[in-house]
């Protein structure tokens, strides 16, 4: 279920530094990968624009009642509210599940084998 409501409250409640979060409203996805929706919170922008986001790289869920947000490609996040009625529920459930499963790609477009990658190891 997509805890919605409390997206929308979290993203226009300040945070620490008075800086309210970027949400986007009645949204849904365009190619396979882009949102597009009404903007809210975006610095130098009126709320409600209309944008299309960078590619979405991985969706978190987060607060307390574990709320999506979108990172993109070009390194903004959203919180996301209301999907578009003419998105649905069940299309905007898929989108989230798969993108909150997918791991954020490499530099150079690739994603990381975790069998390739290294770790640092304490030798006694």
């Amino acid at each position: 279920m997509i805890c919605t409501e409390d997206a929308e409250r979290v993203a226009a409640a300040p945070n620490s530094t008075g800086i309210r979060h970027p949400f986007i409203n009645g949204w849904s996805v365009v190619g396979h990968d882009r949102i597009v929706g009404a903007a809210h919170n975006r610095p130098g922008e009126p709320d409600g624009k209309t944008i299309i986001t960078s590619p979405v790289v991985q969706i978190r869920f987060m607060g307390a009642r574990k709320s999506p947000v979108a990172f993109t490609a070009s390194g903004s996040a959203y919180w996301l509210g209301e999907p578009a009625a003419s998105f649905g529920p069940d299309q905007a459930e898929s989108f989230l599940w798969f993108k909150s499963r997918q791991r954020p790609a490499a530099a150079g477009g690739a994603a990381v084998d975790p069998a390739l990658q290294t770790q640092v190891m304490k030798l006694a």
